[in-house]
């Protein structure tokens, strides 16, 4: 039976054998067929809720080098472009008072944020990609990915940076494990077990074409077999592999399966399906076409290259200010906890800074004319009990010699509220932000300025 490429869900389903009376030709099998093609065409809603009206339907603030576009939802992907529909009556930051707009890539700072992985098994490449889906490991560690939206070429073990067998089912536990992926160090590989401990030695993969379900671990001279139902995770030589990068040259995807693309091309789009490039050269056509994609995009980051990010910047001073409180270090791309950069209603961005009351950090500038903007917003707290923390947060900058307020908000954490940052700098020498406690100084008292930049004119 043929399934539609818009559903692979339901076609991977079926490929399982579930439900195994599908593949008998009976009477009972063609009238669960035809419930199926019914429940496919006219609710796909049940079955997959990202292409109904939804999670897939979020309004976020489009950063890009022209400034902001607010409320706005993802709903197309071009070639060099995403497409996004807003419902902003801001005539001052969106003049056109056009409601759809076309961004092109190499001008998109960020919209949305991605997830984590939460419900599904990932591949981790060596350009820092994660590729969600159903895995299974073939000759010599080469990975096979049954993913929902893309049909993915078996990935070669070389290509491979990590695997994560086990989903962590919610953000703050994707937090605690990217911790431990992120600080592993050393030429040899790492193993997380579903027993809590860290293994250290040579993963050794059986030769064989069938899929694998144990390997060894050769460490001092001894090898030890693993089950893959025992393991969480692997990590191979971070030391041979080298640093994940900060920053790249093209544009990253975050989808709802918790995939997260880092990517060189995207071709086709306008009803058509597309392919993507990733940054490790791997090729990704899709099941769907651009717009039923579009509808699974919850992030979607660029990297231009005018942009001057502050967290790329060494800053001319940096002070904690408080005494009653421990030192808090500037947080750049990471927040003050130094784990990535969370905002609450969409998950992960992935440029920034965080600061925690009371400090202040400095920036020189030429003077030349160029624009600093960013949203700031209350972080998330450390933990769920920790709902207090309010600060005031300052942008002064300094012309002529002379100190200037150019911005400043008022930030509670039981209030939730995001602010905009848009400052001329043009003839400015010094950029001073100040994160202050606004009522009672508290541990919770720390943000998050998310795509923390300078733009061109």
């Amino acid at each position: 039976m043929h399934l539609p490429r818009r559903f692979p869900f339901v076609r991977r389903a079926l490929r399982r054998g579930v439900p195994s009376g599908l593949a008998r030709r009976d009477g009972i099998s063609l009238l669960l067929t035809v419930l199926l093609w019914l429940l496919v065409w006219l609710v796909p809603g049940c079955l997959e809720p990202g292409l109904a009206q939804g999670i897939g339907a979020a309004e976020h603030v489009v950063h890009w080098q022209q400034g902001f576009i607010e409320s706005a939802r993802i709903v197309g992907l071009e070639e060099g472009a995403a497409v996004f529909r807003t419902s902003s009556q801001d005539t001052q930051r969106d003049p056109s008072g056009q409601t759809e707009r076309r961004i092109p890539l190499d001008a998109l700072v960020g919209w949305g944020g991605w997830t984590g992985l939460q419900r599904q098994a990932a591949v981790w490449l060596i350009d820092g990609s994660w590729v969600c889906g159903e895995l299974t490991i073939t000759s010599g560690g080469d990975v096979q990915v049954a993913s929902d939206w893309f049909d993915c070429p078996t990935i070669p073990v070389g290509l491979v940076r990590g695997i994560v067998f086990k989903p962590p089912y919610s953000l703050q536990n994707w937090l605690a494990r990217w911790k431990d992926l992120a600080r592993a160090t050393g030429d040899t590989d790492a193993v997380w077990t579903t027993k809590g401990e860290t293994l250290r030695g040579i993963v050794r993969w059986p030769a064989q074409e069938s899929a694998l379900r144990m390997f060894a671990l050769e460490s001092q001279g001894q090898s030890a077999e693993l089950l893959l139902t025992e393991v969480e995770a692997i990590v191979y030589a971070p030391k041979l592999l080298g640093p994940v990068p900060r920053k790249r040259h093209g544009f990253s995807l975050a989808l709802s399966d918790g995939s997260l693309l880092h990517c060189k091309t995207l071709q086709g789009g306008s009803g058509r399906n597309v392919q993507v490039v990733l940054d490790c050269g791997m090729e990704l056509p899709s099941w769907v076409n651009a717009a039923q994609l579009a509808r699974q995009v919850r992030g979607v980051f660029g990297y231009p290259p005018q942009v001057v990010w502050l967290s790329d910047l060494s800053p001319a001073d940096y002070k904690f200010l408080s005494e009653r409180s421990p030192r808090w270090d500037l947080g750049r791309d990471l927040d003050v906890y130094g784990r990535p950069l969370v905002a609450p209603d969409r998950g992960i961005v992935p440029t920034g800074l965080a600061m925690h009351a009371a400090s202040r950090v400095a920036y020189r500038h030429d003077g030349r004319p160029a624009r600093l903007r960013g949203e700031v917003l209350m972080a998330p707290p450390q933990s769920a009990d920790q709902q207090l923390g309010s600060v005031v947060v300052q942008v002064l900058v300094a012309q002529q010699g002379r100190l200037r307020q150019a911005d400043a908000v008022q930030l509670r954490r039981t209030q939730p509220a995001t602010h905009l940052v848009d400052v001329d700098l043009s003839g400015v020498q010094l950029i001073v932000i100040v994160v202050d406690q606004w009522d009672y100084e508290q541990l919770g008292d720390h943000v998050a300025w998310l795509h923390a930049r300078i733009d061109p004119p």
